[in-house]
């Protein structure tokens, strides 16, 4: 960018902002940089660099014509870090069609600096079992399973425990066809060896279908390491959550924070308040006051708003003196205990369009 009439720093930036969209399904952003790519030459490079930065595949003729452009130029496999394959909403049952091997001996070899990678509604049935050592072969450290059926919660750990480096894991299955008894399931997490999840310290369940099963999540699944929690509610969760859920968190672990993400549809209601008031108490009240916790989160911004309520009301009613009085094992959690509450609220109707 020697010809450059902006100074090198502000041209990198006016770049990179085009690629700063929201994560998994971003289509806009790639006229962007393309756009910017067309303004002159001394603009392509950087372009390039946020282009490769996350590839996209959602079907064979993407992955086939990738593997022809990584062949012709090989430099620009090392620009990748995120791999993100899959749709963004469920195909077609046909299996054909959803058949997507991403995981490719050559495409593996290729993509030495990859280190997220996003599967959305993949259609593991479609491969070999031990296909899962293959895509393991990518030196992930961020994981999302997002959308998806499998059979059991087995399936499910045998993918997330194949990635031994994982540090970061957001679940989201959209289905299991067989809620699989305790037991075995128990036995299955005893076989977890030490190295696999050693390193896993954030995990995130970004939908209902997981909480709502009777097993999860069992105790062990993500191994010892775990400081971050992020945890879903909706109004079919009610107020009661699982066995499974109560007794992982009242597992002495390493847990440090707790965030729960809330969504009631499009506006919140009373009744869905107190439900989720509930259900987060429910959930404090079982961890071990002396234990590590020391964070908790409260998001209540999903594509909502508190209707007719104030922000303020609907604080006075979420926080109530019932949230963090309760009594547990003859001991008061008291806010004390924690150095930061977060509680992220949504507008009301009449802050989001002004009154009438």
């Amino acid at each position: 960018m020697q010809r450059a009439l902006l100074p090198i720093d502000v041209c990198e930036r006016i770049i990179d902002s085009c690629n700063s969209c929201p994560q998994f399904f971003y289509p806009q952003h790639l006229a962007d940089l393309r756009a910017c790519a067309l303004t002159c030459q001394d603009w392509v490079p950087r372009s390039r660099l946020n282009l490769y930065s996350s590839v996209r595949l959602r079907n064979v003729r993407q992955l086939d014509a990738f593997l022809n452009t990584i062949a012709a130029h090989p430099f620009l496999a090392d620009f990748v870090q995120e791999l993100v394959v899959g749709r963004s909403t469920m195909t077609p049952d046909n299996p054909s069609e959803r058949y997507l091997p991403f995981a490719h001996a050559a495409l593996v070899s290729a993509l030495r600096g990859v280190r997220r990678l996003h599967l959305c509604h993949y259609l593991w049935q479609a491969h070999h079992p031990r296909y899962i050592q293959l895509a393991a072969r990518y030196p992930i450290v961020e994981l999302s399973l997002l959308g998806g059926t499998y059979q059991t919660l087995a399936d499910v750990f045998r993918v997330v425990w194949a990635f031994e480096h994982l540090q970061v894991l957001r679940l989201s299955i959209a289905e299991l066809s067989k809620d699989s008894s305790s037991l075995p399931l128990v036995e299955f997490i005893k076989r977890r060896k030490a190295r696999i999840c050693c390193h896993l310290e954030t995990v995130m369940i970004l939908g209902p279908a997981l909480l709502g099963t009777k097993t999860f999540p069992p105790i062990g699944c993500f191994g010892n390491s775990l400081t971050y929690l992020g945890l879903f509610w909706t109004p079919e969760l009610r107020y009661v959550p699982s066995e499974a859920l109560l007794l992982y968190l009242s597992t002495p672990s390493t847990l440090q924070h707790v965030a729960w993400r809330a969504d009631c549809g499009a506006i919140w209601k009373l009744g869905d308040v107190h439900n989720c008031k509930l259900y987060v108490r429910n959930s404090l009240q079982v961890i071990p006051a002396d234990g590590p916790l020391r964070w908790v989160t409260l998001d209540f911004r999903a594509p909502t708003t508190t209707g007719n309520m104030s922000r303020t009301l609907f604080l006075e009613y979420t926080i109530g003196s019932d949230l963090f009085g309760i009594k547990l094992h003859r001991t008061i959690w008291r806010l004390e205990h924690f150095k930061s509450l977060t509680l992220l609220v949504p507008e009301s109707d009449q802050a989001r369009y002004g009154a009438a």
